[in-house]
């Protein structure tokens, strides 16, 4: 029995065994293990992405503040959440700033809700108009901005400029009327000019702000 085995490994028909070969069904468990593997790495970044996002804070009114508030520390609160694009997350960025329209306590303040009150020019004079939706050409109308102001002839609808290159003192929101009305103030370089601009907001046309570009 060994010589017939001796011979057929020396003609090359019997061979040694082969090495057990891996099953599928174990490296299917392989690429399982490495899937799972993938996705709870994943699942950790997601985790600490929204955990550092979570951790910013943003930064609402402590108390209602009126417009020309300047702010101060006392006036913010710091909660929890994702700060946006028009919000802040540091109240040190709002210390000092003045508040353009007014903010409710508890409310996020917003960078639309501000505004910059410079002193009057020597020799200037500021006037109020109360303005409805067409007499202003977009609600973000805002201190610091540079208008044209037109007076409008009711039957003709024929405008003439009453004041030209004048900057927007403040914009409040009146507490009474409609919510669409805005106080427009507007620094004009004489009283002249000043009464001109009440006279014609009196009238059935009323005026018109044309906002330029600076």
């Amino acid at each position: 029995m060994l010589d017939i085995e001796s011979e057929l490994i020396e003609s090359g028909i019997a061979t040694h065994s082969a090495e057990p070969k891996q099953s599928s069904s174990g490296r299917n468990l392989g690429v399982a293990g490495s899937l799972l593997l993938s996705l709870i790495a994943a699942a950790g970044a997601v985790w600490v992405w929204n955990s550092y996002n979570s951790a910013t804070g943003i930064v609402i009114a402590g108390a209602d503040l009126a417009p020309g508030t300047v702010i101060e520390s006392t006036d913010l609160l710091v909660i929890e959440g994702n700060s946006h694009i028009n919000s802040f997350s540091n109240p040190d960025d709002l210390i000092g700033q003045v508040v353009q329209y007014p903010v409710a306590g508890s409310d996020i303040i917003q960078l639309s809700d501000l505004g910059s009150v410079q002193p009057v020019q020597p020799g200037n004079v500021v006037i109020g108009v109360l303005a409805t939706p067409g007499m202003y050409p977009t609600p973000d109308i805002a201190a610091g901005d540079i208008v044209d102001v037109f007076g409008v002839e009711v039957d003709s609808q024929v405008t003439t400029a009453l004041a030209t290159d004048a900057r927007v003192f403040e914009v409040s929101r009146p507490e009474l009327g409609a919510a669409t009305e805005l106080l427009i103030s507007v620094e004009v370089p004489a009283e002249k000019v000043a009464n001109n601009i009440a006279t014609a907001s009196q009238t059935p046309g009323g005026v018109r702000f044309a906002i330029k570009a600076q």
